[in-house]
């Protein structure tokens, strides 16, 4: 589950970050957070899936 809620925040901070209209016009600090997130996320999402191949042996 936790897995998938993450995938889904990385889904909507690549169309964020993906937008050129947002990265235009949001502040640097905003654009600059957004991207913190997401790698933050996609470590999470790494971090879990390593956790559950773990316990699937």
């Amino acid at each position: 589950k936790e897995i998938a809620r993450l995938e889904n925040e990385i889904t909507k901070a690549h169309a964020k970050l993906g937008n050129a209209s947002f990265v235009e016009r949001a502040p640097a600090a905003v654009v600059d957070q957004e991207k913190k997130r997401l790698v933050e996320f996609e470590t999470s999402v790494s971090q879990l899936k390593v956790q559950l191949q773990k316990l699937k042996h």
